[in-house]
């Protein structure tokens, strides 16, 4: 997008009126703005007739050249500017119809009329709703999926999300549970598994054990530990022969095959026998040593030992290599189960000691204010694509002011609807007139979102709206409350989701 913008007497076109409004929205201190208006609108003009100054002119607009404030009121007001310029560029006007995968899925093929179209062009200029002729002329088959999409009605910036995440964010973990979930995907190369015969899930990582085992154990399934066998596949050199005896050191024989790894099983309380003849590859290893359940007093629980005996190994060899500290198999089991047990009682301690909620409050003072209003918004949401809304708008003194409920319609998530009720609720709050509130959800994820704790790909252009108008008020704040206080507005929206028509 390109603007050409003519700047000339740009200090001289500035309106007054425009310069106070603008440190209003942008949140400056009302004395401040006094200050700062004082200096400006204190000029005044007088018309030299025949040499002598006459009469009195009072401008309403431009500030003076080479006045050190005046640069710096001109870079306010220019942000209104680029706002402006942002807010045009979104709502879908960069993103292509047909080229991009905005709904995940290829479309096409384009006709003469739309192959220049962008998203935005399937939006209603003046509503920023989805156009329904346009939807059922140009993407009939897609109609269900695009109106389940809310664009901003304010002009939030296009935004793309990774979908396999509830947050749209891409992570290096969401990226690798993306493509494990593809059974037609090779396994690294390199790797002795079968894609399958072994479940990275259920061996590796939901067993109970810590991070650090389970990384070593994708390590030992991954060739990426730096044993003898795979320094010399890397061309480097070092002793390639196990430090507890003299075979070749690879992933299988110091885990599993090596006569310091079998003493030390051959010692541990297993249920059954541990034959290390029967291991021919470490995938076939880890999942059999998962299966090996500890007989009591091991103290160690529910959870596995063998995860912590392979870890215990791994440290043992690096002792051995890099102190000369030589550990017997019986210091070695020893270790292994004060790991498992010690971190097995942690977790217990933390399932029985869940640390308490905090429920935050909107501050004391807000309150002390008599024309303080506080609404109570809530959702009701079973199975797409309807959805039940309800405010209720109440004093200081707990009396009921205004409330109301909403029908709506193509709503795919409870939090969506959750959303749309605070977004309905704050523009009533507007068109009423207030402008002392605070907001009161029992959906924590929404209070997070909205306090930029938690991103949801679902809610962008919802978040992005509320934020936007919440500027309106002169104090505004959004807190979660208990869903026990908030039965009124789950009332009201559970009957407006039972209705056929919208309850206002």
């Amino acid at each position: 997008m390109a603007v050409k913008t003519d700047m000339s007497k740009a200090y001289d076109r500035l309106e007054w009126d425009f310069i106070k409004e603008d440190m209003e929205r942008m949140g400056f201190h009302q004395t401040w703005i006094q200050w700062i208006m004082q200096c400006i609108n204190i000029v005044e003009y007088s018309s030299l007739l025949n040499g002598q100054a006459r009469g009195s002119v009072t401008p309403e607009r431009g500030i003076r050249q080479g006045d050190p404030l005046s640069p710096y009121l001109f870079i306010i007001c220019s942000e209104v500017l680029s706002g402006l310029c942002s807010k045009a560029q979104s709502q879908g006007n960069s993103i292509p119809l047909w080229t991009s995968l905005w709904l995940t899925t290829p479309m096409g093929p384009p006709t003469a009329e739309t192959h220049t179209w962008s998203v935005a062009d399937l939006l209603t200029p003046c509503t920023s709703s989805w156009n329904i002729y346009h939807l059922n002329r140009v993407l009939p088959a897609y109609k269900d999926d695009i109106l389940k999409l809310k664009p901003s009605k304010k002009g939030a910036p296009d935004k793309w999300a990774w979908l396999p995440s509830s947050d749209g964010q891409y992570t290096t973990k969401a990226g690798y549970n993306a493509s494990q979930s593809y059974k037609q995907c090779p396994p690294p190369s390199g790797s002795s598994l079968h894609p399958d015969s072994f479940s990275w899930e259920k061996n590796i990582w939901s067993i109970k054990a810590s991070q650090k085992v389970k990384l070593l154990m994708w390590k030992i399934l991954q060739q990426a530990i730096p044993v003898g066998s795979n320094l010399t596949h890397h061309n480097i050199s070092g002793n390639v022969n196990c430090l507890h005896c003299t075979g070749i050191e690879s992933e299988l024989h110091l885990f599993f095959t090596c006569p310091f790894a079998t003493k030390v099983c051959d010692l541990a309380p297993f249920s059954t026998a541990f034959v290390p003849q029967l291991i021919t590859s470490t995938s076939e290893g880890i999942k059999t040593v998962n299966q090996l359940v500890c007989l009591p007093p091991t103290g160690v629980g529910g959870g596995p030992l063998t995860p912590w005996i392979l870890w215990v190994l791994w440290t043992s060899r690096n002792k051995l290599l890099f102190n000369k500290e030589q550990i017997l198999p019986e210091d070695a089991l020893h270790l292994a189960t004060i790991g498992a047990k010690e971190w097995q009682e942690a977790q217990s301690k933390k399932a029985t000691n869940p640390p308490p909620v905090k429920i935050p409050l909107p501050p004391s003072g807000i309150y002390q204010s008599n024309n303080m209003v506080t609404c109570f918004t809530d959702a009701s949401w079973i199975t797409a694509p309807k959805a039940g809304l309800g405010w209720v708008f109440k004093d200081r003194n707990d009396h009921i002011l205004l409330q109301g409920s909403d029908l709506v319609d193509h709503v795919h998530s409870p939090l969506m609807a959750e959303a749309a009720a605070t977004l309905t609720a704050v523009e009533v709050a507007i068109a009423s007139g207030f402008t002392h509130i605070s907001f009161a959800s029992d959906s924590q994820l929404l209070v997070k979102a909205l306090n930029a704790k938690f991103h949801s790909k679902d809610i962008h252009g919802i978040l992005h709206d509320i934020l936007d108008l919440s500027i309106c008020f002169s104090v505004c704040n959004l807190f979660f409350i208990p869903q026990n206080q908030n039965l009124i507005a789950d009332n009201l929206a559970t009957q407006a989701r039972s209705s056929t028509l919208p309850l206002v």
